[in-house]
């Protein structure tokens, strides 16, 4: 099955979890999970992903395993068309983007939790994400059909919460930035059936 909508997120980063914590309390936020997310990010054989913006990842999350495109950023926030599938099995759909040319370049590993409030008539989600090499971070993200009106509802948000500075680069790229080349996944990496992690 195939789903296509328009994500458009802000994040923060934090100091600490207690901070993450104090934000959601105010804005009303409840929990709804929490999980651990194992990403393996691929660079296309024919264009620079870096350079566009784009994003293909594979992910490893509560048995499932899921195959996300994500269309080029615009505007202010982070919009863009966002396309996951779910595949029954990881290690043929790694094997199957090797063999189509798609270069592992990162692999991410994250705690997540995941919080909902109801803003403006939609359903936003907060997440807060503890990723391993780059600190803690809050995202709240939106679902919508018009970019504008996500803008709306996270601008609401942000006033509410008094944010300063939101940060609309991806984990990707601030691993990326971070290490200042791609870091390349080995060919053998999850032969065995293991798990995807930094």
């Amino acid at each position: 099955m195939k789903n296509e909508q328009i994500e458009v997120e802000v994040k923060v980063k934090l100091k600490s979890k207690e901070q993450a914590y104090e934000l959601l309390r105010r804005i009303g936020a409840r929990f709804i999970s929490s999980r651990i997310e194992k990403d393996i990010y691929f660079n296309h054989p024919n264009r620079d992903f870096k350079q566009t913006g784009e994003v293909l990842r594979l992910r490893k999350v509560d048995g499932r395993n899921l195959l996300t495109y994500k269309a080029i950023k615009s505007s202010l926030f982070k919009s863009r068309t966002e396309i996951e599938v779910e595949v029954s099995d990881y290690n043929l759909t790694l094997e199957l983007l090797r063999r189509l040319g798609f270069v592992p370049i990162a692999h991410i590993f994250k705690e997540r939790e995941t919080y909902q409030a109801d803003i403006l008539g939609k359903t936003v989600n907060f997440l807060l994400d503890d990723v391993k090499g780059l600190g803690t971070f809050l995202e709240i993200e939106v679902l919508c059909n018009e970019v504008r009106e996500g803008e709306k509802i996270l601008n609401d948000i942000i006033k509410k919460l008094n944010l300063k500075e939101v940060i609309t680069k991806s984990y990707l790229e601030m691993f990326l930035a971070k290490s200042n080349k791609y870091a390349l996944v080995p060919q053998s990496h999850e032969k065995n059936n293991q798990d995807a992690r930094e």
